[in-house]
């Protein structure tokens, strides 16, 4: 279960300082299976969703920020869906998906620039910190 400390954060806020687009960030099982993060694009905007089976805020703070990587880098390349799918709707990926080297690398260079965030926030105790220094990291 989400707590009250991390549903109260403007996720949406900060994702679009990070990325430069809207992103609608939601906080439920993806649209793909076995994933605890998830970055597609609807129409013009970016749509994250993060499982509530993730409970550790710093845990969830990474995960946002990798999935805020994918939709600074990789927003332009994606397919654009018409609408958003249902939670758990999709199959989970083959495990050869994992091993493309494209889909290693996009991974890679989201995890990278989520690492980058993160270390820029650190310094902050609280989630609600680190937030409002994210919000700013473009501003520097």
């Amino acid at each position: 279960m989400i707590s009250d400390a991390i549903k109260s954060i403007d996720w949406a806020g900060t994702a679009y300082c990070l990325t430069g687009h809207i992103c609608k960030v939601y906080f439920r099982e993806p649209a793909r299976k076995g994933l605890e993060g998830l970055h597609y694009r609807v129409k013009n905007h970016s749509v994250i969703e993060l499982s509530p089976r993730v409970v550790n805020p710093d845990a969830m703070l990474m995960l946002f920020l990798h999935e805020c990587g994918h939709a600074r880098l990789h927003f332009d390349d994606l397919k654009i869906h018409q609408s958003e799918p249902q939670p758990l709707s999709r199959p989970k990926h083959s495990e050869g998906h994992w091993q493309s080297p494209k889909i290693t690398m996009r991974e890679d260079d989201a995890e990278r620039l989520a690492r980058k965030w993160y270390k820029f926030c650190r310094p902050q105790t609280t989630l609600e910190g680190k937030h409002r220094v994210l919000r700013s990291y473009y501003d520097v």
